[in-house]
C-alpha cells in the first residue's frame, strides 16, 4: 500500500550559484523573469537568496553561499552553478517530518525552521535517492 500523499505541489527548484546577481541577470535576460525580485540574506543558512515567480505557482530559487564552509558553499566549490534541491509544498510540516522519520528517512532538520520560502526542513539525499529535498509549509 502506498503512503498518503504529503506533497501538494512543487514550490521551487533551487540553483546554487557563486554569483547570485549575475545569475539573476541571466534569468532576466533569457527568460524575462525576476524583474522585481529582491535578493535577501538568510543569515541562519549563510546564503543570499531570491525566489523568482514563474507564473504557474512554481518558483526558481537562486542561492549564493556567504560562507564557503557550509553545505551550499562546498556544493558550489565542487560543482559551480548547478541544480541544488527540489522543494515540495506540504500542508503540515511537523506531521510530514514525523511520518518520514517513522519511515526511516534521514532528516537534515528534525524541526521546521524559517527559510526564504516559509517554514522549511530538508531530507538528506542519502535517503531520497540522491536528491536533496526541501519541504515547505507556507503561511
Amino acid at each position: 500500500m502506498d503512503a498518503p500523499c504529503l506533497a501538494r505541489s512543487v514550490d521551487h527548484i533551487a540553483i546554487a550559484t557563486p554569483d547570485i546577481r549575475e545569475s539573476l541577470q541571466f534569468y532576466r535576460q533569457v527568460f524575462g523573469v525576476g524583474e522585481r525580485v529582491a535578493i535577501e540574506e538568510v543569515p541562519e543558512q549563510k546564503v543570499l537568496g531570491c525566489l523568482i515567480p514563474l507564473g504557474n505557482g512554481a518558483r526558481l530559487e537562486l542561492i549564493q553561499p556567504t560562507d564557503p564552509s557550509t553545505g551550499v558553499g562546498r556544493f558550489v566549490a565542487q560543482r559551480g552553478e548547478a541544480l541544488h534541491h527540489l522543494a515540495l509544498t506540504v500542508d503540515d510540516l511537523p506531521l510530514a517530518l514525523r511520518r518520514l522519520a517513522e519511515q526511516g528517512f534521514t532528516l537534515v532538520d528534525r524541526e521546521p525552521r524559517q527559510g526564504l520560502a516559509g517554514r522549511i526542513a530538508f531530507l538528506h539525499p542519502r535517503s531520497t535517492r540522491g536528491v536533496l529535498i526541501e519541504l515547505v509549509q507556507k503561511g
